[in-house]
C-alpha cells in the first residue's frame, strides 16, 4: 500500500531545494546524508574535545596530588631528622662535650637517621667541639641542619649534613613513577636531588596552587608544581619540593586514541557516503536507467514495455514502470485514433470538395435559369443572394477552424440579416426570428443547413414585396418545424407549388404545408439527415 509521504517543513524543503538543483541523485542523497551526519559529528568532536581537555585538567590534578603527597613525605622525612638532632642536642653527654662519649653518640645517631653524613658540635664562635664523620661513597653535596644546644655559659649549634647523593637515591625509592618525576629544588632553584633526570640544572620558581607548562633544554614541553617542604626548624634552609611530569600537548600520552575521537566520526560519514552511493546504484538508477531505455524507445515509437524486467524493483519503481506501461498503452491507442482521423479528415476534405463542386453547380444552375431573363440586374441581385446564402453556410461551418454542424438559431439569425440586407428593408421592418427552446439546441448538418438556406431566400425572394416576414423555428420529438409568415398579397399555394420551393422541401424529406389563414409555409424535417462529420471531440476521445 503506497502512503503519501508528508512534506517536510517549508525551510527543510527550500535547502533539499536548493541541493537537489540541477544535481544528481548520487550527489543529492550524499549531500543529504552527510547534512543529516553533521550535527552527530560535530557532537562527536565536541565531546571529543570536552574529553581531551577533561583528561588534561584530570593530568594536572594528578601532579598537584602527587606533590602534594610527596610534600608530606619529604617535610617529615627532614623533620624526622631535625627531630633527632633535637634529641641529640638535649643528651647530658653532649652536653657536658665527654669527647668520648659525645663521639659514639654521635655514630650512633649518624647510623640511625636517614641520609645523615655527619654530626658537629660546634661552640658559638666556631669551634668544633665533637664530630663524627661516616664516610660515603661518592658523596658529592651536602646540607646542613642545625639545632641549638647549651651547657652552663657555654652555647653552640649541633650541625647534622644530609648526604644528597644517599637521600636522591632514596628519593627515587620513594616516588618510583613512570610519568613524574621529583625535584628538590633550594631558594635559588638549584635542584639538589630528583627521582629522575630532567633537562633543567635550576628550575625557576613556580606557582603553588596548579600545574603550569613550561619549555625544557629538550625542546619537550613540561607540566610544573612545587610545594614548599614544611620544616620544623625557622633555621633550617628553605627548599621546595617540584613536581614534573611531560606534556604531550592535545593529543595526550596515548595519540592513537584521541585521534580516534575525531576520525572514527569523519570515517563512518565516509563509509556511509560509500555504501549509500553503492546502494543508491544497485537499488535505484541501474532501474531509472531502463525505465529511461523504455521512454526513449517509447518515444520513437515503440511502446512496448514489459514490465516483468522490473518484477525485482522496490515498489516505487514497479509502481512507475506499470503506470508507463500504462501510458504506453494509451499512447499506442492515441496513435492508432489519431492515423483513424487524419484518415477520417482525408474523407472529409473529399466530402468538402463534393460539397464545394454541388454548389458551385447550383451557383451555375441559378446563372443559367436566369440567362435568358430580361430583368438583368435583378435577377443578378437574386442569384448573388443565393450565393451568399452558400458562403454563409460554410463561414459558419468553419468560425471555429474546424467543421462543425451548423446552430440553428445562429443560422436564422444571421440569414435573416443577410435578406433584410439584400431587400432593403429598414430596421423596424426587418425579419423577425422566433425560435423556442428545443429548437435553440438544435444542430444542422451541412447538408441540411444548406438546403434550408436555399429553401428560406428562394421563399424569402419571392416574397419581396411582403411586409412583416417572420421565420419560426420549433422543436418537436427530435425533428425541426421551420415556418415562414409574411403580410401581403402572395399567394401561399403558388409559393409552395414553384419548382425551386418544392425541389428543396423534397430534398429536406418533406413536402410543404401551407398555411392559407395565417399566410405561410411550413416544413417539418430532421435537422441530420445526410452526413454528420467528425469533431474533435470524438477524435481525442
Amino acid at each position: 500500500m503506497n502512503v503519501a509521504a508528508a512534506p517536510p517543513p517549508r525551510f527543510i524543503a527550500d535547502i533539499l531545494d536548493r541541493i537537489a538543483r540541477r544535481s544528481s541523485i548520487r550527489r543529492t542523497l550524499v549531500a543529504v546524508l552527510v547534512l543529516a551526519l553533521a550535527p552527530l559529528v560535530l557532537f562527536a568532536f565536541v565531546q571529543g574535545g570536552i574529553r581531551v581537555i577533561n583528561e588534561r585538567s584530570d593530568l594536572k590534578a594528578d601532579l598537584v596530588a602527587m606533590a602534594l603527597r610527596a610534600e608530606a613525605t619529604e617535610s617529615a622525612n627532614f623533620n624526622q631528622i631535625h627531630d633527632g638532632l633535637m634529641l641529640l642536642a638535649a643528651n647530658a653527654a653532649v652536653a657536658t662535650n665527654t669527647s668520648a662519649r659525645c663521639a659514639d653518640l654521635f655514630e650512633v645517631a649518624t647510623a640511625v637517621l636517614p641520609n645523615i653524613s655527619s654530626i658537629i658540635s660546634m661552640t658559638d664562635n666556631g669551634e668544633a667541639v665533637c664530630s663524627s664523620v661516616r664516610t660515603t661513597a661518592g658523596a658529592s653535596s651536602e646540607i646542613a641542619l642545625a639545632v641549638p644546644w647549651k651547657h652552663g655559659d657555654r652555647s653552640g649549634t649541633l650541625v647534622g649534613s644530609v648526604d644528597l647523593l644517599a637521600y636522591q637515591t632514596s628519593l627515587s625509592r620513594r616516588h618510583a613513577t613512570r610519568a613524574q618525576t621529583i625535584a628538590i629544588v633550594t631558594q635559588d632553584g638549584k635542584i639538589i636531588a630528583k627521582s629522575r633526570d630532567l633537562p633543567w640544572q635550576r628550575l625557576p620558581a613556580v606557582s603553588d596552587d596548579g600545574a603550569i607548562v613550561k619549555a625544557g633544554g629538550d625542546g619537550r614541553q613540561w607540566l610544573v608544581t612545587e610545594r614548599a617542604l614544611r620544616l620544623s626548624s625557622p633555621d633550617a634552609p628553605r627548599l621546595t619540593l617540584v613536581a614534573v611530569q611531560q606534556d604531550f600537548g592535545f593529543l595526550g600520552q596515548r595519540p592513537g586514541v584521541v585521534i580516534s575521537l575525531f576520525v572514527v566520526p569523519l570515517l563512518a560519514i565516509l563509509l556511509a557516503s560509500l555504501a549509500l552511493w553503492i546502494a543508491t546504484n544497485w537499488m535505484l538508477l541501474r532501474w531509472i536507467d531502463r525505465l529511461r531505455e523504455a521512454a526513449a524507445r517509447s518515444g520513437g515509437g515503440d511502446h512496448r514495455l514489459n514490465v516483468r524486467k522490473f518484477n525485482d524493483a522496490p515498489d516505487e519503481i514497479r509502481s512507475l514502470a506499470s503506470s508507463m506501461q500504462k501510458m504506453a498503452r494509451s499512447m499506442a491507442q492515441r496513435s492508432a485514433g489519431l492515423k483513424q482521423a487524419l484518415t477520417q479528415q482525408r474523407l472529409m476534405s473529399l466530402e468538402l470538395h463534393h460539397r464545394v463542386k454541388n454548389n458551385l453547380q447550383i451557383v451555375g444552375s441559378y446563372l443559367a435559369l436566369h440567362a435568358g431573363d430580361r430583368d438583368g440586374p435583378g435577377q443578378l441581385a437574386s442569384a448573388q443572394l443565393r450565393v451568399a446564402a452558400l458562403s454563409l453556410v460554410h463561414r459558419l461551418i468553419y468560425d471555429k477552424a474546424e467543421l462543425v454542424d451548423v446552430e440553428v438559431p445562429v443560422l436564422l439569425t444571421e440569414l435573416g440579416r443577410l435578406i433584410s440586407s439584400h431587400q432593403g428593408l429598414e430596421p423596424r421592418s426587418a425579419i423577425d426570428i422566433a425560435i423556442d427552446k428545443a429548437a435553440s439546441l438544435a444542430r444542422m448538418d451541412i447538408d441540411t443547413a444548406t438546403t434550408t438556406t436555399l429553401f428560406l431566400v428562394e421563399v424569402a425572394d419571392r416574397l419581396d414585396d411582403a411586409r412583416a416576414l417572420t421565420f419560426e423555428a420549433r422543436g418537436r420529438d427530435q425533428r425541426l418545424e421551420l415556418t415562414v409568415c409574411w403580410e401581403g398579397a402572395a399567394d401561399p399555394e403558388t409559393l409552395a407549388s414553384s419548382g425551386l420551393v418544392a425541389g428543396f422541401a423534397r430534398q429536406l424529406g418533406r413536402p410543404v404545408t401551407v398555411l392559407s389563414e395565417m399566410r405561410g409555409l411550413r416544413i417539418c424535417f430532421a435537422p441530420q439527415r445526410l452526413f454528420r462529420p467528425a469533431l474533435r471531440d470524438d477524435v481525442d476521445a
